[in-house]
């Protein structure tokens, strides 16, 4: 065999090997199902935010806006984990995955929501979680910066998202991060530092090899879901956070101006009320 050929075919097994590089393994569930299991590497990359519970209406939202029908829809159950990057750079993280259950999806219609989980959409007995293993975050960029309070970063994700059994190398631009220490006020809602994350980007279904009749033919459910999505983490699994208030504290607000030594807001003077005016007398009395 000449040295060319041999070339060709070890550049050849190279390519293949590339190709066929395995998925990344995205952490299992904790016992609790409340997080992920963070592996002692991960630990060692830095501090670890774990996914903290958010109300349904800040959660993940998605659409999906068909010729023939408008579908809306959240997601609820999503457990993950962020290592924080350096401490001068903080939202370029080191490590981050998450977990979306299926069956939390809720698109308002119990028959339709069944329909969803079933083997032409999403298959949710074979493939439970809809599963994001983060790989950089690049153009990290501090966009906000309040004096001893929060600091907001956007940057762009860059990572796998598998659905369905399919896994895909998706790039998602213009997250926006926003990291704050535990104050009087977070502790409302949650125990320890927090960081806020959120983001929009689209999914296109036919990338996850559903391409049914109802998507195709009917045109009922758009190839192209558009998904809003928030998230909350912690420094402080989410084992040990108290139950979640109904109107929980969103650190990107930041810290009140006006504040007492202790922390707590500072309470608005009462209003004084005008005094009544007098009456004017009648001409003449």
């Amino acid at each position: 065999m000449n040295m060319r050929r041999t070339f060709g075919i070890l550049a050849l097994v190279a390519f293949a090997g590339v190709a066929m590089a395995a998925p990344i393994t995205v952490p299992a569930r904790a016992a609790s199902n409340k997080s992920l299991v963070v592996s002692d590497a991960d630990k060692k990359l830095g501090t670890v935010y774990y996914s903290a519970k958010t109300p349904p209406e800040r959660s993940v939202k998605f659409s999906s806006e068909a010729v023939n029908e408008k579908i809306d829809g959240i997601a609820t159950d999503i457990v993950g984990y962020a290592i924080a990057g350096p401490a001068e750079n903080p939202a370029k993280f080191a490590a981050g995955a998450w977990r979306l259950a299926v069956k939390s999806i809720d698109t308002k219609i119990a028959e339709r929501n069944g329909h969803l989980q079933g083997k032409q959409w999403l298959n949710a007995d074979a493939n439970p979680d809809i599963t994001f293993a983060l790989k950089e975050v690049s153009d990290v960029k501090l966009t906000k910066e309040l004096q001893g309070g929060p600091k907001t970063y956007t940057g762009t994700y860059k990572g796998e998202m598998t659905i369905n059994g399919h896994t895909k190398d998706v790039e998602i631009p213009n997250v926006t991060m926003t990291f704050v220490g535990a104050s009087p006020q977070t502790a409302q809602s949650y125990k320890g530092d927090l960081i806020s994350i959120r983001c929009k980007y689209d999914v296109k279904l036919s990338d996850y090899g559903i391409t049914n009749d109802v998507v195709t033919t009917s045109k009922k459910v758009s190839d192209t879901i558009k998904i809003d999505q928030f998230l909350m983490l912690s420094t402080v699994p989410a084992e040990e956070q108290p139950e979640l208030t109904s109107k929980p504290v969103d650190p990107a607000a930041g810290t009140p101006k006006a504040a007492d030594p202790n922390g707590a807001p500072k309470t608005a003077e009462p209003r004084k009320e005008a005094a009544p005016k007098e009456a004017p007398k009648p001409v003449g009395g």
